[in-house]
């Protein structure tokens, strides 16, 4: 049985190769991965975020250079040490509203759970030193995948779910720009916005992600993801940002994600976040959920197959 999203581990604190696509439909899988991957995003603190001020965010020349984009960008994912967020709201073109919470400690750990007052918990979704993995309610079939971090890039996941989890955690507004990879830019688009092209190396090919980055906002406002063919696999716009002043952030309040292969679009608003709070999180938060499901399937398993459906009584 699902452990309650709502118990104690998970509450605030208080006043403190074999191609395997031959035997998997690869469209279900998409499935899973938009109802899952997509939510988890959003950061910032409760009690300490206010409407950004230009005084309190960092400021970039009128024409920055490659390495002035990289520092102020960098420095807002630096200073991110973990997230909380009790009160999401995740509202998509092929699902219902639904309420999530999420946790994040830097660099891989985070766990996210969607549910709605009817139905209970809808999606688990986490990230561990060793793996992540993701489950979904309504997924066919309701199978708990995961996948070690250290297998991704070379198996079969990643060419049925072409985005890296860090893909994920950059939408939150932790996009970082590590200066010894290929860049292209950054190219001025006018009232204060760069764009900004990274050539990212992989074993099916070289993918494309580009930024745009708010001179005024000093954060990454869009992202956008391209296969070596050059299609559009999947954006990210933010807004409503804002800027935590004592923690030196500047995170948003909205994050619209889409993936135009799917025709499927993500919407997600943030009214809670807390920032770097001083309270260590249990163990338990970053276990993968095995319990949830018999089927477990490893995505970086060559073998890997559809489970086969339950018999039903006649």
């Amino acid at each position: 049985m699902h452990q309650n999203f709502d118990e104690a581990w998970f509450t605030p604190p208080q006043g403190s190769d074999d191609d395997p696509r031959g035997m998997f439909p690869v469209h279900r899988l998409w499935l899973c991965v938009i109802a899952v991957l997509c939510p988890i995003v959003g950061t910032g603190c409760p009690r300490v975020i206010e409407q950004y001020t230009v005084s309190s965010v960092p400021q970039l020349p009128e024409s920055p250079s490659l390495a002035d984009i990289a520092m102020v960008v960098n420095q807002n994912a630096a200073h991110v040490q973990s997230l909380y967020a009790s009160e999401v709201k995740i509202k998509g073109s092929r699902l219902p509203t639904v309420s999530a919470k999420l946790a994040y400690v830097a660099r891989r750990r985070f766990r996210l759970v969607a549910e709605t007052a009817l139905s209970g918990v809808e999606v688990d979704l986490g990230s561990n030193d060793e793996l992540f993995w993701f489950w979904a309610k309504r997924g066919d079939p309701p199978a708990l995948f995961f996948c070690r971090h250290d297998r991704y890039q070379t198996s079969a996941a990643s060419q049925l779910m072409p985005i890296d989890p860090q893909w994920v955690i950059d939408s939150m507004g932790l996009t970082t720009l590590d200066l010894r990879m290929q860049h292209n830019g950054p190219v001025a688009l006018g009232d204060g916005r760069f764009s900004i092209e990274t050539l990212l190396r992989r074993p099916s090919g070289t993918w494309t992600r580009t930024i745009i980055v708010d001179s005024k906002l000093g954060a990454v406002v869009e992202q956008h993801l391209r296969d070596p063919l050059g299609r559009l696999v999947t954006s990210s716009v933010t807004s409503e940002h804002h800027r935590d002043v004592l923690n030196e952030v500047t995170l948003p309040g909205r994050i619209e994600l889409s993936w135009p292969d799917a025709d499927f679009t993500l919407a997600i608003d943030v009214s809670d976040w807390e920032v770097n709070y001083p309270v260590e999180r249990p163990a338990e938060l970053w276990r993968m959920p095995r319990e949830i499901t018999d089927q477990v399937i490893d995505l970086a398993d060559q073998h890997f197959s559809t489970p086969p459906a339950p018999t039903k009584n006649r």
